[in-house]
């Protein structure tokens, strides 16, 4: 299950959880009043970036009947979400040694 929560600045969160969406929202609501986000990235960003959460608009967006399908329908979402900007660029690609390199 996905769970959806739109803030004030617009930006939505979605985050998979095998509990009822009432039980995950509590534990993120109850992380931001103790200020403690160890366990709530939603949590997080909220108190990092001073945004009230619309608890109330917090809905699931989608169901899975396994966790591999869970963690891969999570995947979609915040992609359909977040889409790629751009072309692609060069990741974690060697680049040749300098003089005086040992690496």
């Amino acid at each position: 299950m996905c769970g959806h929560t739109a803030g004030v600045s617009g930006k939505k969160y979605i985050g998979e959880t095998v509990r009822r969406l009432e039980t995950k929202m509590k534990e993120h609501r109850d992380a931001c009043q103790k200020g403690t986000h160890e366990k709530s990235a939603l949590a997080e960003h909220a108190l990092e970036n001073h945004h009230p959460i619309k608890w109330e608009k917090a809905t699931v967006i989608d169901q899975a009947r396994t966790h591999k399908e869970l963690l891969l329908k999570e995947a979609i979402h915040i992609r359909l979400q977040h889409p790629l900007k751009g072309t692609a660029t060069r990741v974690n690609r060697r680049q040749p040694a300098t003089s005086g390199d040992t690496t």
